[in-house]
């Protein structure tokens, strides 16, 4: 039961994320944006949905010590492992805007976190300074990708989408995430399982796990696109 529960889960995620990269693609390609910016808006927020779940119900909870390592846990994870996954799967040349623009602000976000929590605590204009600064970004990087579209190869490789009906590919985003949120809770559930068996400590699978399951989604949607030879989505 343990092996089908971790196949099973294995099996939705790999399902989750086909769906999500190319519903995400279409609804891209209708906002007439670039796979880069598709990446950077509609797949990293939808694939951010469990850390965002997990921790406003931690910070509800009165847990702020789990709502925020769960963030920092997430992202050391989404710049070490998933990076490095995608790029031994598909080396891809990093355009220049990227670098400049999109990875400057990631540097400076970065910094500017243990800069808000040198005092030990994060206070409510702090979190709507944050809040206002990602959707700043979301509305500046949407604005420049349509007034540069022309700029973009012709031939650029998209990818395969599955409908052409902005609605119909919203549902299917949605879908996707729910198979990738519930895939990951099996196969994180079967390997603390398969583990335990193994006697593996307790410590290193609550590590492991949690830092692995909160980031799977991230892991498995990135995974496909670079396999659909979309490295930058």
């Amino acid at each position: 039961m343990i092996l089908i529960t971790f196949f099973a889960g294995l099996g939705l995620l790999y399902v989750g994320g086909e769906v999500l990269v190319r519903a995400a693609a279409a609804l891209g390609q209708r906002m007439h944006m670039s796979p880069l910016v598709a990446g950077l808006t509609i797949v990293a927020f939808a694939t951010s949905a469990p850390e965002l779940a997990i921790s406003l119900d931690a910070a509800i909870n009165d847990l702020p010590g789990i709502a925020v390592g769960n963030v920092i846990g997430s992202n050391i994870c989404n710049l070490a492992l998933i990076l490095g996954a995608v790029t031994l799967i598909k080396p891809a040349p990093v355009r220049e805007t990227l670098v400049r623009r999109d990875v400057l602000v990631m540097s400076i976000t970065t910094l500017l976190v243990p800069g808000l929590l040198l005092d030990g605590q994060l206070a409510r204009i702090e979190g709507a300074l944050l809040v206002l600064a990602i959707s700043a970004y979301i509305v500046l990087t949407v604005l420049h990708t349509r007034a540069t579209r022309h700029e973009r190869s012709a031939d650029e490789h998209t990818v395969p989408t599955l409908v052409d009906h902005t609605a119909i590919n919203v549902v299917l985003a949605a879908a996707g995430i729910a198979m990738l949120v519930i895939g990951s809770r099996m196969f994180v559930a079967s390997s603390v399982d398969i583990a335990a068996i193994l006697g593996v400590p307790n410590a290193v699978v609550g590590l492991s796990a949690a830092a692995l399951g909160s980031s799977l989604p991230e892991l498995t949607t990135s995974i496909i696109a670079a396999k659909h030879g979309q490295p930058e989505m």
